[in-house]
């Protein structure tokens, strides 16, 4: 079931988070991703050692900051951090009165079919 929300003239800001629903969600679909897109890919192609340091600057944080994850931390990051974006995500659509349930991108990305 979707739910059809009405844009309003001023977005809603939260004290929380990315500050709004709209500027969450464009972040959980990637454009945030894309400056790290090299380093993210490196550390997958060699994930054979997990354990192995991978040195990072992240793009946006002032001051600079040098960090260091495992490559198997930055693969785990990777696949787990969305799932934090998805729940600030429902915590928002809740605080404008929407009964957001699940958020899971598999039920939001696939067809119902009757099974014959």
């Amino acid at each position: 079931m979707f739910v059809r929300l009405r844009r309003p003239r001023t977005p809603r800001r939260f004290p929380f988070g990315l500050r709004s629903i709209r500027a969450t969600l464009i972040y959980v679909t990637a454009a945030a991703w894309d400056r790290q897109r090299p380093v993210t890919r490196q550390a997958l192609v060699e994930i054979a050692d997990p354990v192995r340091p991978i040195d990072w600057v992240p793009p946006d944080l002032m001051p600079p900051e040098r960090r260091r994850p495992t490559a198997g931390g930055m693969g785990g990051q990777i696949l787990f951090h969305e799932i934090h974006h998805r729940a600030r995500v429902m915590a928002m659509l809740r605080q404008v009165g929407v009964a957001a349930q699940n958020l899971d991108s598999s039920v939001l990305m696939t067809e119902r079919l009757p099974f014959a």
